[in-house]
């Protein structure tokens, strides 16, 4: 018989402690490569905006793995299979949400929900709008995973156990390879790429402001020189007359 898994033991907590460690560093890593670089504190807003998604996230995985768990499922099981929905299917719901969120924000001139764009120098009320936005959409999109795993809950554990089945045992060594190994693995590639889409899309850092005659003026961070766009067409037709 297998030895189940105890999430909240002593050793559980750490495990889960070192992968949050493990996330920061793979996030700082790709600072240091990326180009342009963000300044430290637009990469410290990002970073804190993705902690908090994935901290949501890693709470709901818990909570799903727990109420999901029957007499004869293991814990473990279950929350190996959450994981691998967040960091799949997961990325793509939240990466599409995130997308479109941007895409309407950018149309309506909300500069605050830009997503990666915090003023100059960085101001907190866009990173607080921009963090809720961003954890609501992690909330909608692991609720939506979570009636998926609901309607698949008859056969996805069996899947998962054959997937587990070396570790069938060896408590501490599954709870290892579910809680360290695998979620380093998948939720590198999740942060690295989600990151991608939560910073500015850009590769500047600017401020909007929109001006009385309707147009939009953007203050670039990298270039002290101002540039106004005008979108009014009724001065456009004023000149061609």
């Amino acid at each position: 018989m297998c030895v189940p898994c105890k999430f909240f033991s002593n050793f559980g907590l750490t495990t889960q402690l070192v992968l949050g460690v493990v996330a920061g560093s793979c996030l700082l890593l790709k600072h240091f490569r990326e180009k342009p670089r963000r300044p430290w504190g637009v990469l410290g807003f990002d970073i804190s905006k993705q902690a908090l998604g994935m901290a949501v996230a890693h709470l709901c995985n818990l909570a799903l793995a727990m109420l999901l768990t029957v007499k004869t499922a293991d814990p473990c099981v279950w929350y190996f299979i959450n994981v691998v929905f967040d960091t799949t299917v997961g990325t793509a719901l939240n990466c599409w949400l995130l997308h479109r969120l941007v895409k309407y924000v950018r149309n309506k001139q909300w500069s605050d929900l830009d997503s990666g764009n915090y003023g100059q120098p960085p101001q907190w009320r866009p990173w607080i709008m921009q963090t809720t936005s961003w954890v609501s959409i992690c909330i909608l999109a692991k609720l939506l995973l979570a009636v998926a795993l609901v309607i698949l809950r008859n056969w996805l554990p069996h899947v998962g156990a054959f997937m587990l089945l070396p570790f069938c045992r060896l408590a501490r060594l599954k709870l290892v390879v579910v809680m360290m190994v695998t979620p380093t693995v998948l939720n590198t590639i999740q942060f690295l790429v989600q990151d991608t889409m939560l910073k500015t899309s850009t590769g500047h850092f600017y401020s909007i402001v929109s001006t009385e005659e309707g147009g939009v003026i953007v203050h670039d961070q990298d270039d002290d020189d101002w540039r106004k766009e005008e979108e009014d067409d009724a001065h456009d037709n004023d000149f061609c007359d």
